[in-house]
């Protein structure tokens, strides 16, 4: 661990690792950071931003491209690789129209097939907001017969109450709430292609692309209007299959 703005410097410069955990600040600008972060955006792919911009008000899919950018690359034989869970709201999942920043960088880890899987965890478990909050699970070295395929899992309804509020804290995770929510995580890995439940498809609500399925409401997928999303028939717009992305719950 390193102390600094990573926005600002990549304080490990050439390094890379096996595992990356990170908790973003909601919500965070990086307005005090835009010089040097689009100067990097500049440089492409050789730097760390080269996927896109999201909007300066929320830097949060910066920090998740300098995740990415961390990762030890993964060979022909599915050795090396990385591993990466970042803790987000629902702003990166359902920010920014087509061809925004935001729209950009998801296409970007779809096309590369890194998003493993996004786990929905219940509302109100911080102090200082009652927010929804997203694990997202992100891999370079898939299994082979998880490759082109995101699990969802549904776990808000898996949480045990505190015994008093504290802020907006009036949630937690216990030992069994965690048991439950690795148990269908690793489920949803393993879940056969056209297996119970029904698969996530990808949808459009005219402005944005998006998941759809139990594991959000239209709202949280990223559809701006009550009517239901409209399901694509074919492939998604990023090129890849829509088969296989099976929620749990």
């Amino acid at each position: 661990m390193r102390f600094g703005n990573v926005l600002r410097e990549d304080t490990f410069g050439n390094e890379h690792f096996d595992y990356l955990l990170a908790h973003p600040p909601f919500g965070l600008s990086w307005r005090n950071a835009e010089e040097r972060v689009r100067a990097e955006y500049e440089r492409g792919y050789e730097g760390r931003f080269g996927a896109g911009l999201p909007r300066v008000s929320d830097g949060s899919l910066l920090f998740l491209q300098h995740m990415l950018a961390k990762m030890k690359p993964a060979d022909a034989s599915g050795d090396g690789g990385s591993r990466v869970v970042v803790l987000f709201s629902g702003s990166p999942m359902q920010g920014g129209a087509t061809g925004s920043g935001e729209s950009d960088i998801r296409r970007w880890i779809i096309e590369n097939d890194w998003l493993e899987g996004i786990v929905a965890l219940p509302d109100q478990l911080f102090y200082t907001t009652g927010i929804s909050t997203y694990l997202w699970v992100l891999s370079n070295r898939k299994k082979p017969a998880h490759q082109g395929r995101v699990a969802l899992v549904k776990a808000q309804d898996h949480w045990q109450k505190t015994r008093q509020s504290s802020g907006s804290k009036r949630k937690y995770l216990g030992p069994d709430q965690l048991d439950k929510i690795v148990r269908l995580y690793e489920e949803a890995l393993s879940a056969p292609i056209g297996g119970s439940p029904p698969a996530t498809r990808w949808a459009s609500c005219g402005t944005r692309t998006c998941f759809t399925g139990r594991l959000s409401s239209n709202a949280r997928c990223g559809c701006a209007s009550n009517s239901p999303p409209t399901p694509w028939t074919g492939s998604p717009p990023c090129g890849r299959s829509s088969k296989g992305y099976t929620p749990r719950s």
